[in-house]
């Protein structure tokens, strides 16, 4: 990171927050399995004053490594950290962690290899924890309903829970920086402590299984690979920060010491022994008063899929993409505010496109305003389902993670088919690509827009961050992010594109 952006040493600090066992316990009684996300080989949480998880490991090691190897120790160290952190990270939001137990899945060429991301370690140090009571576990079978295996699921035990709230794995307070902007004063520091591992290459291709597989280096790869490793030169030399919420749905309380925030541009101080609790935002009620910033990480790949470099591609593994759109809204690069300008409806408009044609309108109010998230969510997984019935089932599967999609769903009377079936008669032009696995093929199209757009503005030692279907700028380049976005959609598709 660029030390300009750094700002100064701050006399406030973060105190780690404890997590809310009761709640936990109905988090565990209540366990919704298909409310997952997928285990991340690459996440561990390190600090250099060391964090609950490494201390927790530091005490636990020797029932998991006997070797007197120092190498052999790293790894099982890192393993443990990379699972509790999954698992951890799951269980704040109230999810569990989907994770193979297929020793295919842990065969991966050299190029994308983690020395502690192996089937023998990982999979053996699960199982061990769980003999241990710190982890539960689902474990995945196949389904014959369904015709495919369901993955296992793990989380964090209600006793792992416990141990860990012991003040024995207490973290030290985080100092934070301070820098002063037009809004007032901005706290900031790396509050989660997560890190990730990188890997030793930019370029990702999957098979269908969504197993890594080798490739050659061609010109087209090392062409790719260049322009990222300069893009993240680029955009490692500036400071990415999005307000920090305690929004744990198990961490009773989060307690800053002498805590600076400031409301209408005057400073209050703050000593709440007490802390402050979850459910609100850390500090104020206002979340457009709140200023204090945690880092996030914004190093980013490409992944290809189906063992296609036609397929797929897209930009991932900045920390922002993994937010809202109403809070990136409130992300500041280099402690400035962002605009973040979407392509409306992307894949729809790019369909209409390829036949010559344009669609006038909102795509997704097919059975009024009411069912339009619904049939969002019908246009989403009809242009990436092979078939309508597989498509049926993913939207299913899907209310189940989102309970205000189910109930809407539910209060209607509708049968999920008759959602497709109206959305196919309402886009009757492009009928044909519904349900018929375009859905790479798309974002193929849309990674080299992007690509284009990142390029325009890494010349130029823009930080530019891609969302996919949008972009984010400091505030100051909103026009001519807007004027690049059109001039490159019509480079690809020969039509304006609709923005928002």
């Amino acid at each position: 990171m660029n030390s300009n952006y750094k700002g100064e040493k701050s006399p406030f600090v973060y105190q780690c927050a404890s997590f809310d066992v009761s709640k936990y316990e109905y988090f565990c009684e209540n366990i919704n399995l298909e409310d997952y996300e997928f285990f991340d080989q690459r996440i561990l949480t390190k600090r250099n004053s060391k964090t609950r998880i490494e201390k927790f490991i530091d005490l636990i090691i020797p029932e998991f490594c006997k070797s007197n190897s120092s190498k052999e120790l790293t790894i099982k160290k890192n393993s443990l950290n990379n699972i509790l952190t999954n698992v951890i990270k799951c269980s704040e939001k109230g999810k569990v962690c989907l994770i193979s137990r297929d020793k295919n899945y842990y065969s991966i060429p050299n190029k994308y290899r983690i020395l502690y991301f192996t089937y023998s370690t990982t999979i053996a140090l699960i199982d061990k924890m769980i003999t241990m009571n710190f982890l539960s576990e689902k474990r995945g079978h196949f389904d014959k309903e369904i015709g495919k295996g369901k993955l296992t699921r793990i989380w964090a035990s209600i006793e792992l829970i416990e141990i860990l709230n012991n003040p024995i794995f207490a973290e030290d307070n985080i100092e934070l920086g301070k820098k002063k902007t037009e809004s007032g004063i901005i706290y900031f520091g790396n509050i989660d402590s997560q890190i990730k591992t990188p890997y030793p290459t930019n370029i990702i291709l999957k098979d269908s299984d969504k197993y890594y597989i080798d490739y050659p280096l061609t010109r087209k790869v090392k062409r790719l690979d260049n322009f990222l490793k300069e893009y993240n030169e680029l955009i490692n030399g500036h400071l990415i920060l999005s307000p920090f919420y305690n929004e744990s749905l198990f961490k009773s309380y989060t307690k800053l010491s002498d805590v600076i925030i400031a409301i209408n541009n005057t400073i209050h101080n703050h000593n709440d022994s007490k802390g402050h609790n979850s459910s609100s935002p850390l500090l104020s009620q206002n979340q457009s008063n709140l200023l204090i910033y945690k880092e996030l990480s914004d190093r980013v790949i490409r992944v290809f899929n189906r063992s296609s470099f036609k397929l797929g591609g897209r930009f991932y593994g900045g920390d922002y993409q993994q937010l809202n759109s109403e809070k990136r809204n409130e992300i500041l690069i280099d402690f400035e505010p962002v605009v973040e300008v979407d392509f409306s409806s992307l894949h729809i408009n790019m369909l209409y496109n390829l036949l010559g044609d344009e669609y006038e309108g909102d795509p997704y109010l097919v059975m009024g305003e009411a069912l339009r998230p619904l049939m969002k969510l019908v246009s989403l997984i009809s242009i990436n389902a092979k078939t309508m019935t597989s498509g049926i089932k993913a939207f299913n599967d899907e209310l189940n993670k989102k309970q205000l999609l189910k109930e809407l769903h539910n209060s209607n009377g509708l049968k999920t088919r008759e959602y497709f079936m109206g959305f196919a008669e309402k886009h009757i032009r492009i009928n044909k690509f519904l349900n018929s696995d375009i859905g790479l093929t798309l974002q193929y199209k849309d990674s080299k827009i992007a690509e284009d757009i990142l390029k325009h503005f890494t010349k130029k030692g823009i930080p530019c961050l891609p969302i996919h279907d949008s972009f984010i700028v400091p505030n100051k380049y909103k026009d001519e992010l807007i004027e690049t976005m059109h001039e490159v959609y019509i480079k690809h598709f020969g039509f304006k594109p609709k923005l928002k």
